[in-house]
């Protein structure tokens, strides 16, 4: 037999257990390993909730579907039916007959009130646990500081436009498909990424979800610092079922000398008007209350279609940020920090 699935949640659970499992012992690994340990917490008791609803609720619903069943079967049983005589034996006794056994009607009517009773059983053990579950969703969003927690996105969303028969360039294949392509934007075609990740994947697809809702929540900074947003939703590529999120494609290169199309020439030096618009990117992405916490030199682009000597600071790779009300001084400063010591290695690489 195949092995039994797990829960979402405990592995959930499992997956923040090994990411703390990895931390080490700096002020960023620090904060991490109690953001997660407040994670595990918030997800296990929401579990907890969740485990002491459901048996309750299956077990009504199974009432509820039995004695329904009952109630059709007396419906579709004529009452003449009842009392036709048996054939008996000239051996057999007579039975007795009660005169108080009820009649058809009232059977009916008895089978009506117990699957009302079971009915409204659902709908108490719905109302009864609505708020311990909605008050541990709630829970447990916050903790997991994802954008999640405050923006809905619609994962049964279908992709506007088909992938089947288009011109797809793989350029990139780990965890997800990504893809160079063409996208219809307001009857343009503009070139575009489109990243697919398998439905079936629930690890991937709960880090795709986090990328679609931090791209809604900063889309003020859309074409500016970070990449515009084109589109997202499930769709279908050769027979198998994928979630997948568009995107400009930027025209240039990342600071680790590799453009995501190909491999080119290093940047070469940054200059000081550079080095201060990567500054005021990551700024402007504090200020909305996203911790960019996959600041590195393959995430970091830089358009060169523009007029212009200086070229625009981009920052890709969102699908591991996080958003709160508001953000520590020391993820804060560590981000910063990160940022200038990325600066400090481009110029050793030139050196």
């Amino acid at each position: 037999m195949p092995p039994k699935p797990m829960d979402p949640l405990a592995a959930e659970v499992a997956m923040y257990r090994e990411d703390r499992e990895r931390l080490g012992t700096s002020d960023k690994d620090k904060l991490m390993r109690e953001r997660l340990t407040t994670a595990i917490s918030a997800v296990k008791t929401l579990a907890a909730v969740q485990k002491k609803r459901d048996p309750l609720l299956r077990s009504a619903r199974e009432d509820a579907t039995r004695l329904g069943n009952e109630l059709q079967a007396l419906k579709r049983k004529s009452p003449e039916s009842e009392h036709k005589p048996e054939p008996q034996s000239k051996r057999a006794r007579p039975r007795r007959t009660c005169s108080t056994a009820p009649s058809h009607a009232e059977r009916l009517e008895m089978a009506k009130v117990k699957h009302k009773r079971a009915v409204k059983r659902i709908l108490w053990i719905v109302h009864e646990y609505a708020e311990p579950l909605a008050q541990a969703e709630a829970a447990a969003d916050k903790a997991r500081r994802g954008p999640a927690a405050g923006i809905e996105v619609d994962m049964t969303h279908r992709l506007s436009q088909s992938l089947q028969g288009r011109d797809l360039r793989l350029i990139l294949d780990r965890f997800k498909k990504t893809f160079a392509t063409t996208w219809n934007d307001d009857n343009q075609d503009v070139k575009a990424v489109v990243k697919l990740t398998p439905r079936n994947d629930t690890n991937q697809m709960r880090s795709t979800r986090n990328e679609v809702a931090t791209y809604q929540h900063l889309h003020s900074l859309q074409g500016t610092c970070i990449p515009r947003f084109l589109d997202y939703g499930c769709t279908e590529l050769d027979g198998k079922e994928y979630f997948a999120i568009v995107m400009e494609r930027i025209e240039g290169r990342d600071l680790a000398a590799q453009e995501i199309l190909d491999f080119r020439p290093s940047l070469g030096w940054l200059s000081d008007q550079e080095k201060a618009a990567c500054r005021e990117g990551l700024a402007r992405i504090h200020e909305l209350g996203v911790s960019y916490w996959d600041i590195r030199g393959s995430n970091l682009m830089f358009r060169d279609n523009l007029p212009g000597p200086n070229r625009t600071p981009v920052f890709i790779g969102l699908a591991r940020a996080t958003v709160a009300d508001e953000l520590y001084s020391v993820e804060v400063d560590e981000q910063r920090e990160h940022l200038e010591e990325i600066f400090i290695e481009n110029n050793h690489n030139l050196d």
